[in-house]
């Protein structure tokens, strides 16, 4: 970032959907544009629900999760971010519900497979093998997370949903536009994209902004399958 007029300050603090946040321009990523989405998953999280965030930045989805009584475990590979995320959960989050939210610096791969090891680890982990809702907010490259969760559970848990976001180059709104987006997400989980159109796998694609000329953000929300995604399947 490079500043071309004004002070040579970049620390700022700002409120979305009822949180504070305190950043940094210079060394995380921030988009205003985006508070309906964050709103739009915050409410459809019921209190309770636990919520892997693998890509969390300062925490515009971890920090009111935690808020409305999510387990939420947030992770950014940005020590920066990392930072600021452990500053706006202390920010935002009481005693009572700073335990809350949970947070790792790590790759993404790694967070996922350390959690499901840690619930696998726990007395009586079948009380325990259950996620409701993963996050994957890194839309250049999310879709190539996905891979993770090929054959990584045991039968038994209760498979999350998950939120992908991601780019697809087309016309707004163009069938061909859905398309790739469903190409990227088949190809990181071994299956023809065909199949994600099952019923089984509830899929469901919304545009969530437009970033350029013929450039969409799309959020692809699906269930995990247990054919793909549990060991014996």
């Amino acid at each position: 970032m490079e500043i071309i007029a004004g002070p040579d300050e970049t620390m700022v603090e700002l409120e979305e959907n009822g949180s504070k946040f305190r950043f940094d321009f210079r060394e995380v990523f921030w988009n205003s544009r985006l508070l309906n989405e964050h709103r739009r998953i915050v409410l459809m999280c019921s209190p309770g629900d636990v919520v892997w965030d693998m890509c969390a930045g300062v925490g515009p989805f971890a920090v009111p999760l935690a808020r409305r009584g999510c387990t939420v475990h947030a992770n950014d590979l940005n020590p920066a971010c990392f930072n600021y995320l452990n500053q706006n959960a202390d920010l935002n989050l009481g005693k009572r519900k700073r335990p809350n939210l949970k947070t790792y610096n790590m790759d993404g791969r790694d967070f996922i497979r350390r959690l499901v090891h840690d619930m696998e680890a726990l007395p009586n982990p079948e009380l325990h093998r259950r996620a409701h809702h993963v996050l994957i907010n890194l839309p250049a490259s999310a879709p190539e997370f996905l891979d993770v969760f090929v054959g990584l559970f045991a039968p038994d848990w209760e498979l999350p949903r998950v939120h992908c976001y991601c780019f697809a180059q087309g016309e707004e709104n163009s069938e061909a536009v859905r398309a790739a987006a469903l190409a990227k997400i088949g190809a990181a989980l071994k299956v023809d994209p065909g199949f994600l159109e099952e019923p089984a796998w509830e899929l469901e694609v919304l545009k969530v902004r437009q970033t350029a000329t013929a450039t969409t953000e799309f959020c692809v929300s699906f269930k995990l399958h247990p054919k793909i995604c549990c060991k014996d399947s």
